[in-house]
């Protein structure tokens, strides 16, 4: 019987509420619309509350309750219960405001306006949008007044915004990458344009110098001949003058001065041309001796041939300089080869072993960054990987390549519990530490190709979806692939200068 009471008293008090919100109703929708306006909200709730609140929060509570802009009959008891609890939070807020305002200067300072809302809001508070709301101020670090951020503190937030929040922020991620992505291919396309105008340059030069120095053995072979003769002559004149009387001795030293003349120019022509020949060959040991030989001759460089030589000498020893840093596969010694080469103006010269050294650089510097990604990743994200019990195919297969580069046998791989102990084991045998120290150079080419075929066309933004930590592997193992099937460096034009003249 008591029952039946209880709930009859309870059908009174929901027709006696429908009744009492349908009066305050008509009496603010006075033209009889169906709906009540924001501004008519909150004359409403003024007239029930001391004060009511602020015009931005009456739009808040709409927002939250309300289907449209405007309020109807039946959502306006919900809304008045919700302007009430901003109502009501606002005095305790306020008070807190007040607090940290001690010079009653009606703002604090941004600082103390996060902590506010952190402690409001607690583990749903929300970076993002407190960082939107800090950019959107005219002066984003000045004082925050209680107006600005009313609102905010009086907003429930849920589990459901942080989540959409953090898969906003990833795809801002993901567009941000692409377009990274898009300006370095850009970027490689424009340095090739560059590279392929500088070697036709280049090509053109050499084939103008080729041309210059065309003949240069000739005439070097003709000066040659012509000392030998002068030579002879000279042996012969020597013999002569012994045995010569006074008057045709004096004939026959005349003909040795100028004889001597004309061998010390033919010697002084064929040092030029041995210079002009050592320039062709691009030969440095030639073009060594071949300085001494000018400098020693004291000649003058009239035909530029010793300035020539002497910055080719510099661009063969750029190059090799360039060939030795990339044997060493060292970022700082690379990077130092390089910027020698481009300080003294030898990149159009070097062009080819410029490409060679930057694309090396380029991997050399994408590993680094890899092995840093391997050094950052958190204990918590590989536990993660160990914690299925039945894994997305897609983290099993990464996995799998992963321990095949490391050295495992596939059979090892295949079952997952195996590969569960694999990543969880430390100190040396960590999956880590094994990771940073793999060298891509000792990996076989058949070990590489097989876990490249694993991979196959998986995608990093499709395992990056299923696994942040197995992204961060397949992005290590992609890398290693790369570069185990293209480590062999490239070979650098170093045949000149292994030969001696």
């Amino acid at each position: 019987m008591s029952h039946i009471l209880r709930n009859h008293n309870e059908m009174v008090n929901v027709e006696e509420k429908k009744k009492a919100v349908e009066a305050v109703f008509k009496q603010y929708d006075k033209h009889g619309v169906g709906e009540i306006t924001p501004i008519q909200m909150q004359i409403l709730h003024g007239d029930m509350r001391v004060g009511g609140i602020s015009f931005p929060q009456v739009l808040a509570s709409i927002d939250y309750v309300c289907a449209t802009d405007n309020c109807t009959p039946g959502e306006l008891f919900d809304l008045l219960q919700e302007m009430d609890r901003r109502y009501f939070l606002l005095q305790g807020f306020r008070w807190d405001f007040s607090f940290f305002d001690k010079l009653q200067s009606d703002t604090i300072t941004v600082q103390q306006a996060k902590w506010m809302m952190q402690s409001v809001h607690g583990r749903y508070f929300s970076p993002g949008r407190w960082s939107k709301f800090i950019q959107s101020r005219a002066v984003p670090n000045s004082g925050v007044a209680f107006a600005e951020i009313e609102v905010m503190l009086c907003d429930i937030p849920s589990k459901k915004s942080l989540e959409e929040e953090e898969k906003e922020k990833e795809r801002i991620m993901k567009d941000e990458l692409k377009d990274a992505e898009a300006r370095r291919k850009q970027k490689e396309e424009e340095e090739e344009q560059e590279r392929l105008r500088k070697l036709e340059e280049e090509e053109k030069r050499l084939n103008d110098e080729h041309e210059s120095y065309k003949d240069a053995e000739i005439h070097k072979e003709a000066a040659e001949k012509a000392v030998k003769e002068a030579d002879d002559e000279l042996a012969k004149l020597n013999k002569e003058i012994e045995g010569a009387d006074a008057n045709r001795r004096k004939q026959l030293e005349e003909d040795e001065r100028r004889l001597k003349g004309f061998r010390r120019d033919h010697h002084h022509r064929r040092i030029r041309y041995q210079l002009k020949v050592a320039i062709k060959s691009r030969d440095r040991y030639q073009l060594e001796f071949s300085v001494t030989e000018f400098k020693e001759a004291k000649l003058s460089d009239d035909d530029m041939d010793l300035a020539k030589a002497t910055r080719l000498l510099q661009q063969l020893a750029a190059r090799d300089g360039l060939s030795k840093a990339m044997s060493k596969r060292e970022i700082s010694d690379l990077e130092r080869a390089m910027t020698f080469v481009r300080k003294n103006g030898f990149e159009a010269d070097l062009s080819k072993e410029m490409l060679a050294a930057q694309r090396l650089l380029n991997r050399l510097r994408r590993l680094e960054r890899i092995r840093h990604e391997i050094l950052e990743l958190k204990q918590a994200t590989v536990a993660e990987i160990r914690s299925y019990q039945s894994p997305p195919p897609i983290v099993h297969t990464v996995m799998r390549a992963t321990f095949l580069l490391l050295g495992h046998k596939e059979r090892e791989t295949k079952d997952w519990k195996e590969v569960q102990a694999l990543v969880g084991k430390t100190g040396k045998e960590s999956l880590k530490r094994r990771c940073l120290e793999l060298d891509a150079s000792t990996l076989q080419e058949a070990t590489a190709k097989h876990a490249q075929k694993l991979l196959g066309k998986l995608e990093l933004d499709e395992v990056r979806d299923i696994s942040a930590g197995a992204a961060t592997f397949f992005v290590w193992a992609t890398a290693m692939i790369e570069e185990a099937l293209t480590s062999e460096m490239p070979e650098l034009d170093t045949e000149e200068g292994d030969s001696q003249p």
